[in-house]
């Protein structure tokens, strides 16, 4: 059974995030994304996502319905964060 602490789960967020800026992505990336460049779970990726919220000030993640598609996958790769959910990330 692999170990995914938080800052491994940042980690993986920040290369997904970079990989999409690479191939032409820009502004706010959909939590989507994270789940289909990064092998995170639920769990791993909620525990990534309040790492970087805590340690990088230019992190920003959001749930903006009027910015999401609200397709099936984006409905289903919502980040759990106490009450609210995470739909979108971005960094600056």
């Amino acid at each position: 059974m692999r170990e995914m602490t938080a800052e491994k789960a940042a980690t993986e967020i920040r290369q997904a995030y970079g990989t999409w800026k690479t191939q032409g992505g820009e502004g706010w990336m959909r939590t989507v994304e994270i789940f289909r460049r990064a092998d995170l779970s639920l769990d791993e990726a909620a525990a990534g996502v309040r790492h970087l919220l805590r340690t990088e000030p230019t992190f920003t993640a959001a749930h903006d319905p009027a910015r999401l598609e609200q397709t099936e996958d984006d409905r289903a790769c919502q980040i759990p964060l106490g009450r609210d959910t995470v739909g979108l990330v971005v960094w600056g």
